[in-house]
């Protein structure tokens, strides 16, 4: 970000001056930008005190300076993918690309590309062709393994959250705190398909909204859609520090258009203080084994997510099932990435076991 920074204001990169010219920022889908690197963008702009003289074109989601742009664009835009050349590249996020969509961006830089990533899937084009034979046939990569180590602008709480990942699961300790490549063992939901979220089908009859409490922990609520098999997920709240007045105020802003919440049954007083707002929140059923049958009723359907739903995707690449010290997959899930799944599978178990419907 300093570096993008940098070159917009002065032109430089390092070594490498070009006063004029295109600096793209890319990832898989628009929401995932606006949500992270566009949105740090902007506020950057602003801590430096500059953003009143950068042209922020809005619209079309570019900074202006002096000739110099710097350009925000997912993969799904395949015009600007195959269109015009670049400068220079930074790829955020980069194994959630194609090959396919890395051969477009390659062939249209004019000078570097930087690729960012998690080491989580060793399968990845980004390991078998950029970090390996590109790097040894071809001498042109540079690998730099970076970790919260290294990392000064981590909050106390931030370096915490990732520590404590060694108490909860070895392979995400490995990925997430070392940077060490690691094929995950035991994914609860490995398979699933991201949508747009205007292929969300909210004007079906079989819908609800799940609800998941939390305060340290984020409140998560998602909007499912059940139509035949197939269970549509649209994420709607993921914060943390929400009390219950906050949850409402926000629930105010939407348009639940009468449907039901299914909410944690740990917490009666918030689920009872939602009713006397207005809405029709009820406490998920909960028994012997539950958390393990909700997965097995989730994982019965084919599941859609759509691209808006930023933090129930990482949760459903990184909830796992527990594994013993011997390498064993236990049908135990660890306690963790699992505050949207929770809220998927209250809904999931009302939609599939009620005949009740949407009220129109």
């Amino acid at each position: 970000m300093q570096m993008v920074f940098i070159w917009l204001m002065t032109g430089r990169i390092g070594e490498i001056t070009l006063k004029e010219g295109v600096f793209a920022i890319v990832r898989d889908t628009l929401p995932a930008l606006k949500a992270t690197v566009l949105k740090d963008f902007i506020d950057y702009l602003v801590e430096m005190g500059v953003y009143d003289i950068v042209l922020h074109k809005v619209t079309v989601n570019q900074f202006v300076y002096e000739g110099r742009t710097v350009a925000f664009w997912p993969t799904t835009d395949s015009q600007r993918l195959k269109g015009r050349q670049n400068d220079f590249i930074w790829l955020n996020e980069a194994n959630g690309i194609t090959w396919t969509e890395w051969q477009h961006l390659v062939m249209r830089c004019g000078s570097q590309i930087w690729l960012d990533y998690n080491p989580d899937d060793p399968e990845t084009w980004v390991k078998n062709e950029i970090e390996e034979r590109r790097l040894e046939k071809r001498k042109d990569v540079n690998l730099m393994i970076s970790t919260i180590k290294m990392n000064p602008f981590l909050s106390d709480s931030q370096r915490e959250e990732i520590e404590s990942l060694k108490d909860v699961d070895r392979e995400l300790y490995e990925v997430f705190t070392l940077g060490h490549w690691v094929t995950f063992k035991g994914l609860i939901f490995p398979n699933f398909e991201i949508i747009p979220e205007k292929d969300f089908p909210g004007n079906t009859l079989k819908q609800c909204y799940g609800l998941d409490f939390g305060y340290n922990d984020p409140t998560a609520l998602v909007h499912l859609a059940l139509i035949d098999k197939t269970l549509y997920i649209n994420e709607k709240i993921y914060s943390s520090g929400m009390l219950t007045t906050d949850i409402i105020a926000t629930l105010d802003l939407m348009d639940l258009n009468n449907d039901k919440i299914i909410a944690d049954s740990a917490d009666p007083k918030a689920i009872q203080e939602i009713k006397k707002a207005g809405y029709r929140c009820k406490p998920c059923r909960k028994g012997a084994d539950s958390i393990r049958k909700g997965i097995d009723t989730v994982k019965a359907l084919k599941i859609k997510v759509t691209d808006n739903s930023l933090n129930t995707l990482k949760e459903l690449k990184r909830y796992k099932w527990k594994i013993d010290k011997d390498g064993n997959t236990l049908n135990e899930p660890i306690d963790k990435y699992n505050h949207s799944a929770d809220a998927i599978r209250y809904a999931a178990e009302y939609l599939t076991k009620t005949n009740t419907l949407k009220v129109l």
